[in-house]
């Protein structure tokens, strides 16, 4: 009978996380994260056979969890306004709760992930999580401006644009994102789609 595995890939992913925060990208390894752990390199590397595979279910772990988040706010049972408010919100707090994370999904994009030179298993999960934020935004687009032939394109930018450039420069520095800026992200969103109703009417 086998014997169980010493580290899960909860317990891995978080010493990843914290050797992203120590050393940057560029200086994450498996082999410093075994390091870390305490862990034989090789135990680790049967897991994650390559840097690779290590930082992309890094990031993925990352995104879904933010996503999940991100999307139940779009789709809730509220007025359209209020939810597209409530999911642009979320990146500031979400951010705020875990900016280590917040920060490794500035670093890389779920572009980044699908380049020939990553693990295929990693570019299928990549390509799923951003089916599934398209398929949000298209939601919150179609319900908040039916009748807008721009609904995608002002979503998309009230909803991503506005509060990634609010956080960013904070991720960027290591800096606390300043409490301000959520009334400042919900007056800028309410703007942006409100006019995009009146416009559609």
């Amino acid at each position: 009978m086998p014997r169980p595995a010493r580290y899960d890939t909860d317990t891995i992913l978080d010493a990843a996380l914290a050797e992203f925060d120590a050393v940057g990208a560029r200086g994450l390894s498996v082999a410093g994260v075994a390091r870390a752990l305490g862990a034989p390199s090789g135990s680790l590397y049967h897991r994650f056979p390559s840097r690779d595979a290590l930082i992309g279910t890094l990031w993925l772990r990352a995104a879904e969890g933010f996503q999940a988040g991100y999307l139940q706010r779009l789709a809730a049972d509220r007025p359209a306004i209020d939810c597209a408010v409530d999911g642009a919100l979320h990146v500031l707090r979400w951010s705020r709760a875990r900016p280590v994370e917040a920060r490794l999904l500035v670093v890389y994009r779920w572009q980044d992930l699908v380049a020939p030179e990553w693990p295929e298993e990693i570019a299928t999960r990549a390509r799923a999580t951003a089916a599934a934020l398209d398929e949000g935004l298209r939601g919150i687009a179609a319900r908040l401006l039916p009748d807008d032939p721009d609904a995608l394109l002002r979503v998309r930018w009230a909803l991503t644009s506005i509060p990634y450039s609010a956080v960013r420069p904070g991720l960027a520095d290591g800096r606390p994102i300043p409490p301000a800026l959520d009334a400042m992200v919900e007056r800028a969103v309410r703007a942006v789609l409100l006019q995009g109703a009146e416009r559609g009417a």
